[in-house]
């Protein structure tokens, strides 16, 4: 099935009282499944997380260099789900249990609350300039959209609303994946009605990217009867920063004593990155030339 093109946009009322962000991760979410051959559940989980990282990368990173790290650390089955992002809207993550089954909600959805837990949201800042920002609040409900609302109220002292979705195929495969954000900025008390009306009407946000709905139109939806101005539209995709080369310094990171136990029994090793699960191979006779260094 072919699906539109990953993308995230950017936008405010003609008013300046809303803030508006929509974006598509269908593709990225199916890859991230893909690499980390997660079960539904963690599909779910990972695929929100995704998203909300690159809605929030949107909202703060200026620099194209910069990240931003999202991180749900819970006590549910999944234990933790971690994003990273940068500021040209390439985002990696991984789940630390990603076979982890639960049975469905009485509702029919996947139980990402329960898989996820109490726990926190911890969000980390890495700014081209080098300085480093970290916050976190308790998480609300483990369903990721409501406690990113709640992450950005307590940070921003702005009142926000955030919908993340993910939907799969009987397969378990990814069909429909996105999000959407919306802050009322100071002022715009008169709106608030409004938003409030939108955001419990419109239909989830997985099964409108499953139907390859605009994200203009989803903005539509969110401030139905406002002028919206778009100031920013381009693409996302999964990408990792991993390299052969990498791996090599991780493995000569170990030392000259257990580069030289490794040489005395011939042994390779591999590494693995947890953001993309790409597996690494370094062959014995690289080790002889590092302990010889």
């Amino acid at each position: 099935m072919h699906h539109p093109p990953d993308e995230i946009l950017r936008a405010s009322s003609e008013d300046g009282w809303l803030r508006l962000i929509a974006v598509r991760t269908t593709t990225l979410t199916e890859s991230a499944r893909r690499r980390h051959h997660t079960s539904p559940v963690a599909t779910a989980a990972l695929g929100r997380t995704l998203t909300g990282c690159l809605m929030l990368g949107e909202l703060s990173l200026a620099a194209a260099s910069s990240r931003l790290t999202l991180r749900l650390i819970g006590d549910g089955p999944l234990a933790a789900v971690i994003a990273d992002c940068d500021g040209r809207g390439r985002v990696r993550g991984y789940v630390s249990r990603p076979t982890v089954e639960l049975p469905l909600r009485a509702d029919g959805k996947l139980a990402v609350g329960q898989a996820l837990g109490h726990g926190q949201l911890v969000v980390s800042r890495d700014l081209a300039d080098g300085q480093i920002y970290t916050s976190s609040v308790p998480m609300q409900s483990g369903e990721i959209g409501e406690d990113l609302a709640a992450y950005l109220d307590a940070s921003d002292q702005i009142p926000s609303a955030v919908g993340l979705g993910v939907r799969l195929d009987r397969s378990g495969r990814v069909v429909g994946a996105g999000g959407w954000l919306v802050q009322l900025m100071p002022g715009g008390e008169a709106h608030l009605g409004l938003i409030q009306n939108s955001t419990a009407s419109m239909p989830p946000i997985s099964q409108l990217m499953a139907d390859s709905t605009d994200l203009s139109a989803v903005l539509a939806l969110l401030a139905p009867g406002l002028s919206v101005q778009e100031s920013s539209r381009h693409s996302v995709s999964f990408r990792c920063t991993c390299s052969l080369r990498r791996a090599r310094r991780a493995v000569a990171m170990l030392g000259p004593d257990t580069l030289a136990d490794l040489v005395a029994i011939g042994q390779d090793v591999e590494t693995r990155c947890h953001f993309c699960n790409r597996c690494f191979r370094i062959p014995v006779a690289e080790f002889s030339a590092l302990t010889a260094r």
